[in-house]
């Protein structure tokens, strides 16, 4: 895919994540032991802690909008800007209910995800376009990228964090006065030629978690629109990778780059990677938070190609820090005056053309960054690998008996171009503890006990761990799993996590956060003759207990007589397919079998019963494993995310406060930091 190419359309405002946080603590799923100050928000403890409760924002509703969006650039080619698209405006969901924005789980909310968002190009008369985002997660969250100029400390937690959401953009709808923008025009051809789809990518920062504060719960967006190539994943930028080398990224982020299929224009998206000021009081632009200023930064190609990292002894020329000679490279191109009105107008892409000296090298050859013309900043990752999982989140149901099938694309690159051939291998992580809770620094806690994930082992198989991409690059990561038959006790399911990479010894590291994550459910037969006591309330009663929003804004979930007496908007909201904004529950985590039993059993107070064309969840069946189902072993060769000296850098730089993702990265870094001994 690529927003990175041309042409390109960027448009900047703000977003809103009205997300909600009781379940930001997976032991609030258990309603044995649910409180309901687990309703309220959190408050200061008398001794210095924080007694969490409900968290920041327990009303959310897990709504996400886009709001007062313009577009603010339009390049169709070189350098060329195209004025009259900078008179349209970008609205979202006309005319349709708030798009979602929701995690896989309260022990995985590193991947959060939107659903349902539809876009609109308007010049205030007519559509010129419309569009619907496939649902997409974000990734390549950057914490502390946001530094306090006054204190010169980061700021903490999420509104000092930034990540992008790449995803494609499909069920295109063109309006006929689009043919007097060219960027549209150019738009419109790349989506004919490619399924009808564009690519686009959506940079967030500066989103505000303080209650009462002007802005709560919003924060900025810049959006870039751009083609999608046939062939391209859903869910991210095929692309040249950029890595920082031994070392968490302050100064500068992972982030990606595309050379044009003629060779004649770098894009490099800077947007999610370099560092911004927190500014005392606002510009003379009127923002707060603006990219830092680290003097011209220099792209260049090396001269000297890298070992491919099959060797131990792989050590790549030009590591983050190092001083490069002037032989050592051939200069590409200089970006400067990148500041928050740049930043809005190209959503932080900057384009090169590509002298001749330069695209000699440049298809097997890797790419840098320099500050002071020769101190690299961030270079491509070792030898131009990169490989990243397509479907990397899903949500699965278990059958009774037997198992099932689910895969995951893997794309394999080198240098940008599909790498035929490459071996790659994935495995399940080892037992991991602790994720979805407080940090253990909290007053009066919950009671619950916070389940482990990655077990049991033997639920889910991967009997093939080494796989081969194929001509395209493509390999597919196959799995089988069966009923992992509840092992975390109050709350449905599992979490199992894989870990992948290139089957070498020696590679670039990739983000904290870069992995598979399956939610496989338990299965769930439905009772010939539901119990409202013993089937439906239960249910009901733990999303009463999570969204307040709905058992208190809206009526009492839990209660019988109040949803009998609501059963028509019960069962419509259940009946909702998985792509509509009005499907319950939001967090989309509910197993077909307990949905159909609701359907059902909610239909009994419907006027006629269950109507003919119902869409009901199908039950799935499992089969016979052909394969043994051994658990998979987590070899060697999987690069670590961060060594443990990092990771306690990391620490420190999240800065205080456990809340929602904070305590989830807090939790990740002193596991690995602790492995320092």
């Amino acid at each position: 895919m690529s927003y990175l190419n041309l042409p390109r359309l960027t448009f900047a405002g703000l977003f809103e994540a009205d997300v909600n946080t009781v379940n930001n603590d997976v032991r609030n799923f258990s309603v044995p032991t649910f409180e309901p100050r687990f309703q309220t928000p959190q408050r200061p403890a008398d001794d210095g802690k924080t007694q969490y409760n409900g968290w920041w924002n327990p009303d959310g509703s897990n709504a996400f909008r886009l709001l007062n969006c313009v577009v603010t650039g339009a390049v169709t080619g070189g350098d060329t800007a195209s004025t009259p698209e900078l008179a349209l405006r970008l609205n979202a969901q006309v005319g349709r209910t708030a798009a979602k924005i929701v995690d896989l789980d309260p022990q995985f909310q590193f991947a959060s995800a939107l659903w349902c968002l539809r876009i609109e190009l308007t010049d205030g008369a007519e559509t010129l376009m419309a569009a619907t985002l496939m649902p997409t997660c974000f990734r390549d969250i950057y914490f502390a990228r946001v530094i306090d100029k006054g204190t010169g400390q980061p700021v903490p937690q999420s509104p000092g964090a930034s990540a992008r959401f790449t995803g494609t953009l499909h069920q295109i709808v063109w309006g006929a006065g689009s043919a007097r923008y060219p960027a549209l025009q150019a738009l419109q051809a790349e989506a004919q030629a490619n399924q009808g789809r564009l690519g686009c990518s959506l940079l967030t920062y500066g989103y505000s978690k303080t209650p009462q504060a002007e802005g709560f719960t919003f924060g900025t967006v810049i959006g870039s629109i751009g083609p999608w190539f046939n062939g391209d994943p859903l869910m991210f930028a095929r692309s040249r990778r950029f890595a920082p080398t031994g070392q968490l990224p302050g100064g500068i982020n992972w982030m990606d780059g595309a050379v044009s299929a003629d060779q004649s224009t770098l894009s490099l998206d800077f947007g999610n990677s370099l560092p911004m000021w927190l500014l005392p009081s606002p510009g003379p632009d009127g923002e707060i938070i603006v990219p830092q200023d680290l003097g011209p930064l220099t792209v260049v190609v090396l001269t000297h190609a890298d070992k491919d990292g099959s060797s131990d002894a792989a050590s790549p020329l030009a590591a983050s820090g190092a001083t490069l000679a002037a032989d050592l490279c051939v200069e590409i191109g200089t970006l400067t005056g990148y500041d928050v009105a740049w930043l809005r107008r190209t959503g932080g892409i900057a384009d090169f053309a590509i002298p001749a000296a330069a695209k000699a090298l440049i298809a097997d050859h890797p790419l840098a960054i320099l500050k002071n013309g020769n101190v690299v900043l961030i270079r491509e990752t070792i030898g131009g690998l990169f490989v990243r999982a397509d479907n990397f989140v899903q949500r699965l149901d278990a059958a009774p008996t037997g198992w099932l099938p689910a895969s995951v694309s893997l794309y394999a690159m080198r240098y940008g171009q599909p790498y035929a051939g490459a071996s790659l291998t994935a495995s399940l992580d080892p037992v991991s503890t602790g994720n979805g809770g407080d940090g253990g620094n909290a007053a009066d806690p919950p009671q619950a006990p916070i389940p482990p994930n990655n077990v049991p082992a033997d639920k889910i198989s991967m009997p093939q761990p080494t796989m081969t991409a194929g001509a395209d690059g493509i390999a597919e990561m196959a799995v089988s799993y069966c009923n992992p038959e509840n092992p975390r006790g109050y709350i449905d399911g599992q979490i199992y996590q894989f870990s992948y990479s290139f089957d070498l010894p020696s590679q670039s590291p990739m983000p904290i956060f870069e992995g598979i994550w399956f939610h496989i459910r338990d299965a769930f037969v439905p009772p010939a003759t539901p119990s409202w006591a013993t089937d439906v309330a239960p249910i009901l009663t733990q999303y009463g207990n999570l969204y307040p929003i709905m058992s208190r804004g809206l009526f009492d979930i839990a209660d019988y007589a109040t949803v009998t007496a609501n059963a028509r908007l019960l069962f419509f909201a259940f009946t909702r397919s998985i792509d509509d904004a009005n499907y319950m529950p939001a967090t989309r985590d509910m197993s077909a079998g307990k949905m159909r039993m609701l359907v059902e059993w909610l239909a009994g107070y419907l006027p006629g019963g269950l109507p003919v064309d119902a869409g009901l969840p199908v039950l799935p069946e499992g089969a016979v494993l052909t394969a043994p189902a051994l658990p998979p072993v987590t070899p060697a060769a999987h690069p670590r995310r961060l060594r443990p000296a990092t990771a306690k850098a990391a620490i420190d730089r999240l800065g205080p406060g456990n809340e929602g993702k904070t305590a989830a990265i807090r939790n990740y870094l002193e596991d690995i930091a602790g492995s320092a001994g």
